[in-house]
């Protein structure tokens, strides 16, 4: 799972919150970088705090914390548990914004006389912007209204558009 920025800090802050994990700007600025640009594997991060020498954080999904078992004792499980809950809180609050090319988003329109539902295929994701095309499947009896720019039936929209749109989509093919 590669997260960015924002949410890399969002981890880290329960981190310290629940674990105790340190408030020190390099381990947190190291933390970040990886989570960032881990790719090919899950990333597993010591970061010690409360839970010891055995306390990670593992950003599956969702991001979850352990401790070594021999480190374990009731406090630290607590400990485990509450931050386990708020990361999974974080996680399904993020799982709408995870867009990846090839997911698909589907809406439906609410309209003046009427509603329709749409749908768009994801082309392209970066920090910036969201490629996406409408998909059109409508049924008979009904009308799709279309989006379209120079190149045809794709639209850019910026990352904050498309998040404000997506509020209130859901997605129908999870990405893996």
């Amino acid at each position: 799972m590669i997260l960015n920025e924002g949410h890399a800090r969002d981890v880290w802050s329960v981190l310290v919150a629940k674990c105790g994990a340190s408030r020190h700007r390099d381990c947190v600025d190291q933390f970040v970088v990886l989570a960032a640009e881990k790719s090919t594997h899950r990333l597993e991060y010591r970061f010690s705090g409360n839970l010891g020498f055995g306390g990670k954080v593992y950003l599956d999904e969702p991001p979850r914390v352990s401790c070594y078992p021999e480190d374990e004792t009731a406090e630290r499980l607590e400990m485990i548990k509450e931050a386990n809950n708020r990361l999974k809180e974080l996680y399904q609050a993020w799982e709408i914004f995870m867009v990846y090319p090839g997911d698909i988003y589907e809406r439906n329109i609410i309209e003046e006389h009427g509603s329709r539902t749409e749908r768009r295929l994801i082309l392209e994701v970066n920090e910036s912007f969201v490629l996406y095309q409408t998909l059109y499947d409508p049924p008979d009896g009904t009308y799709m209204v279309v989006e379209r720019d120079e190149s045809g039936d794709q639209k850019q929209v910026t990352m904050k558009e498309w998040r404000i749109w997506a509020k209130l989509a859901r997605k129908e093919n999870p990405s893996e």
